[in-house]
């Protein structure tokens, strides 16, 4: 039993209180966060999603708040059944908390859609399940993972849909593999195991092997991000990384075609154990104001950056996304774009970066974390403006200023204020320094509601004394 567990069920004996409110702050947290993990998988955003249920973007993201819980099972099941899911109710003993809490993660969160089943595609098979469709396969690996030395060429063969059995047109050859593993993490971290040394040892990006390579670079990567062993994985992944950032150093092109490079993607973005905060890779992309060799732009840096090690009440984790922006910040510096009639262009660009990290979490007091994060780091004009106006958009400056946080209400009006100052300026209203009585009365004239609420505030806070709270 873990100390985890253990711990969590002392707490649970000694209070009846406790482990009923823990269970519901659970029950909201899994709900939520699964809610966003599968509507993410899908490619979906929060509009979309709430198209789809008939709704609108901005109760997906009141269902996405943790602090939410007035959930209606209908509501759920549209959700669900929109996702491709379905939606199961059940009461449970505080034991089987115990274990949804100690396995509690991302990976662990997602599901299937109901097109990508692998139960139900091995049902609508004219064999049907009596006759296991996988059954062939998974000897196969058995077989192969329980040799003491590895033999990496069965599985380029099989990435290349040579000599599995059981595959059909259509269905794609890691698909396949993943399928037909053995029950178990040990055929999982065995596998990881060898995937790695196939891409540090063999280079098998730079030494193609068999007659399809970018097949099997394409299902290589792809079985890669979908195994779940990211602390074997990450490293390898990262080497391939920098060996096709090299080469195009060198060279001015690639090594691999489209497919097999948004496979690699893929496998970078969900192969982040939490030691890549340490690396070099993602901060590459944030400093370079592009992706080095793959498709998309610095977002993508950033995306990656927001999910490792997502806890909200962690300063470390809101420094170093804060960092991240300060990277953008420099990075205009250095090309000399942060300059006059430039700065609204620079602005809406860093609040495209800010509203990336705001709308992951979906709740205003994120946006509070994150500005006692950049005070931290040094956010230079530009990125302060950028918050202000990514706040002031999403209407979160009254929550902000109501709920309590770690920063003073002068602190955060002030900030604020940069918002009003920088729609004045690009509206061209009036001269950046035209004084704070001059934004008032720019804020009641033209601006949103929430700025008008932001002025009136800061008249009765008197900025600088009191806190939030």
């Amino acid at each position: 039993m873990s100390d985890s567990k253990r711990q969590l069920a002392k707490e649970f004996a000694e209070s009846r209180e406790y482990r009923e409110s823990y269970a519901e702050g659970f029950a909201n947290d899994f709900i939520t966060t699964q809610m966003k993990l599968l509507r993410k998988q899908r490619g979906l955003s929060q509009a979309q999603l709430g198209d789809l249920i008939e709704s609108n973007q901005g109760r997906i993201s009141v269902y996405e708040n943790k602090e939410y819980g007035q959930w209606n099972v209908e509501t759920l099941r549209r959700v669900a059944c929109t996702l491709g899911c379905w939606l199961k109710v059940s009461m449970e003993s505080y034991g089987t908390l115990l274990d949804e809490a100690d396995r509690f993660s991302a990976t662990g969160l997602l599901r299937p859609a109901f097109e990508d089943d692998p139960v139900v595609r091995r049902w609508l098979r004219e064999d049907g399940p009596a006759d296991d469709p996988f059954a062939p396969a998974r000897r196969l690996l058995a077989d192969w993972l329980a040799r003491d030395t590895a033999d990496f060429q069965p599985l380029c063969d099989w990435l290349q849909g040579i000599g599995l059995p059981g595959f059909t047109e259509g269905e794609q050859e890691f698909q396949w593999i993943l399928w037909s593993l053995p029950e178990g993490d040990d055929a999982k971290a065995i596998l990881a195991d060898r995937i790695a040394a196939l891409i540090t040892d063999r280079e098998i990006d730079v030494r193609p092997i068999g007659w399809r390579p970018e097949a099997l670079l394409r299902n290589l990567f792809m079985l890669a991000a979908n195994l779940g062993q990211e602390s074997k994985l990450q490293g390898p992944l990262d080497r391939v990384y920098l060996r096709e950032l090299d080469h195009k150093r060198e060279f001015g092109d690639t090594r691999m075609r489209r497919e097999a490079l948004a496979a690699l993607r893929t496998a970078l973005e969900r192969n982040q154990a939490d030691s890549r905060w340490e690396k070099p890779v993602w901060m590459e992309f944030v400093r370079e104001g592009r992706h080095p060799f793959l498709p998309g732009a610095v977002q993508a840096g950033i995306d990656g950056l927001i999910h490792l090690q997502p806890k909200k009440e962690d300063l470390a984790y809101w420094t170093r996304l804060a960092g991240a922006v300060r990277e953008v910040e420099l990075r205009m510096y250095r090309e000399d774009r942060v300059a006059p009639g430039k700065q609204p262009d620079v602005i809406d660009e860093l609040k495209n970066y800010i509203g990336t990290i705001l709308d992951y979490w979906s709740e205003p007091s994120a946006a509070t974390w994150l500005l006692r994060a950049a005070l931290s780091v040094g956010w230079m004009p530009e990125a302060l403006s950028a918050w202000s106006s990514a706040v002031l958009e999403k209407t979160w400056d009254k929550p902000i200023r109501m709920a309590p946080a770690p920063l003073r209400r002068g602190v955060v009006i002030n900030t604020l204020f940069e918002g009003v100052n920088y729609e004045s300026m690009r509206n061209q209203q009036a001269p950046a320094n035209g004084g704070e009585n001059t934004m008032i009365e720019l804020a009641k004239e033209h601006l949103s509601p929430s700025v008008i609420r932001l002025n009136e505030a800061a008249w009765m806070a008197h900025p600088g004394n009191g806190s939030i709270s």
